[in-house]
């Protein structure tokens, strides 16, 4: 697979970094989409079930959302893990866990007494059982931030965006390269230094020097 134009050693520090950081957020949420996937997929009509606790569509939009969110959800694990279209599978990803926040503040507006569902088939709680709404929320603002990061940074090490030459280059990007261009011109222009530290001067200036200084006094 490729390096990523960032991973070149004379780029920033940042630049260097990034595609491997991005690797880790990438496959953080190939875990996250995956575990989350695979409880439902074992029980889809439990899944549907627990999309009406929320109370939000009717029965058969229920049934139809508890069956298509598993399977998008670990299709999403895949897409991650092999690193394809990593930006437009993050827009996926974040666009969901907004939906999923907004839907967990309105159970809690409502006074709902629910498990989320996020991680396994939801279930309504035990009278008594304090749901876990705000810990669920700041959960997926954090998973919302991990999405919002590979928008803005998708380009990772070994993805298949590299393979295919699909990692978009934004003006972001191309700042970075540029920043790593200049900082080698400016190393070249230390070492062409002389040694009693003043920069080497300009032959042609020299020239012109020389020849006012010989040149008939007036």
């Amino acid at each position: 697979m490729t390096t990523p134009p960032e991973a070149n050693v004379g780029a920033p520090l940042w630049a260097r970094l990034q595609p491997w950081l991005s690797l880790v957020v990438r496959l953080g949420l190939a875990v996250v989409t995956v575990k989350a996937a695979l409880p439902k997929l074992r029980d889809l009509r439990g899944s549907g079930l627990a999309v009406g606790l929320y109370q939000i569509f009717p029965t058969s939009i229920n049934q139809l959302i508890g069956v298509a969110l598993p399977i998008v959800e670990l299709a999403l694990g895949v897409v991650f893990v092999a690193g394809l279209l990593t930006r437009y599978a993050s827009v996926v990803f974040g666009l969901m866990q907004v939906a999923f926040i907004a839907g967990i503040a309105s159970a809690w507006a409502r006074g709902l007494n629910i498990d989320c569902g996020c991680f396994a088939v939801g279930t309504e709680l035990a009278p008594g059982t304090e749901p876990a709404y705000a810990e669920d929320i700041l959960r997926d603002i954090g998973f919302l931030a991990m999405a919002a990061f590979l928008v803005i940074w998708p380009r990772s090490v070994a993805s298949l965006d590299n393979v295919f030459g699909l990692n978009p280059v934004g003006r972001l990007d191309t700042e970075l390269i540029q920043i790593g261009e200049l900082d080698e011109a400016d190393e070249d222009e230390v070492l062409a230094e002389d040694q009693d530290g003043r920069p080497e001067e300009d032959p042609a200036v020299a020239a012109d020097e020389s020849s006012g200084a010989t040149g008939p006094a007036g």
